[in-house]
């Protein structure tokens, strides 16, 4: 657990229930971090779903505090509501996306990352990427900007 208090802004989309957002707050609240919850606006369709919830934090101090355990833990939750919320015939549900306020770099947690992603993900030096978003490559084993690739 973090010695001083992380503070976080988590917003969540609003077709994810109560319950699993409180499932993702008192996981952010045993590791310590002091979450603001917001909803987005409610749409029409959710076809437009990009992201299930944002979570904005200092991410490197994030990153370090939580270690593996509390970020399985996360994932562990967004896993279940996106399984709850997934429609017959959809493809991948929703990510997680992970958000530095300080420096706009997102890492996408996508379904179905192997374990080996979130030990990467804990110990990750995120000064080496410029832009995001950062996903995991599952062939390379590797988290990437693809972005930070193209420029160069």
């Amino acid at each position: 657990m973090p010695t001083s208090a992380i503070r976080a802004e988590l917003l969540i989309h609003d077709s994810l229930p109560d319950t699993d957002a409180a499932e993702l707050t008192s996981a952010l609240a045993a590791s310590g971090v002091e979450t603001e919850v917001r909803r987005t606006l409610a749409h029409r369709s959710t076809s437009d779903l990009v992201w299930l919830t944002l979570l904005a934090l200092p991410l490197q101090a994030a990153l370090t505090a939580f270690g593996t355990g509390v970020m399985n833990d996360l994932y562990d939750s967004l896993k279940r509501s996106a399984a709850r919320l997934r429609r017959p015939g959809e493809a991948d549900p929703a990510p997680m996306v992970l958000e530095d306020p300080d420096t706009g770099l997102r890492i996408v947690l996508e379904a179905g990352l192997p374990p080996e992603a979130l030990d990467a993900l804990v110990s990750l030096d995120l000064d080496r990427f410029r832009s995001g978003p950062v996903h995991y490559d599952r062939a390379r084993k590797t988290w990437r900007s693809v972005n930070d690739e193209v420029e160069g």
